[in-house]
């Protein structure tokens, strides 16, 4: 934990746990004591380099839950491997991690919901929804949603010979 909390910025105190999973881009999930720790990390992407970033999942995505929000996360994604420093709203991660909880549950049957606040230290606030569904101890389905907003469109045309 302490390459990761090095790569994050924070201590190794603030950390409470972490774990590898993915459903398509690999990521370290990083649970935080409380929101102020996911504010106040920052990317330092030499501590990264030498530690996280050559393990299995080179992101990292770093969240919160207080114990009176229930299934209501606060969270940054940081995706360096794939010149992302910092997400908005990271669908791939969100997936994993509603996933990787339902799998980590000793409940063998159930639906896990979570509501995850992304974006937020960025300037850029984004919502997304998450699900998981579990049956005789495997997951069996993982989705993701959120609305989004147009800010651009366009029309290419391809010219011939």
């Amino acid at each position: 934990m302490d390459a990761v909390a090095a790569a994050l910025s924070i201590t190794e105190a603030d950390v409470a746990e972490c774990w590898y999973g993915g459903i398509g881009l690999r990521f370290c999930f990083v649970r935080v004591r409380d929101a102020a720790t996911v504010d106040r990390a920052a990317l330092d992407t030499a501590a990264w380099a030498s530690g996280v970033g050559r393990g299995w999942a080179a992101n990292l995505y770093l969240f919160s839950r207080e114990p009176d929000e229930g299934a209501h996360l606060y969270a940054r994604g940081f995706a360096p491997s794939v010149e992302v420093e910092e997400d908005a709203a990271t669908g791939s991660a969100c997936a994993g991690l509603v996933g990787g909880l339902a799998q980590r549950s000793p409940l063998s049957d159930g639906e896990w919901d979570l509501q995850i606040d992304q974006g937020v230290a960025m300037g850029r606030p984004s919502l997304l929804h998450a699900t998981a569904r579990k049956e005789g101890g495997q997951v069996v389905e993982v989705s993701v949603g959120g609305r989004a907003t147009i800010v651009g469109s366009g029309v290419i045309t391809l010219a011939g010979p």
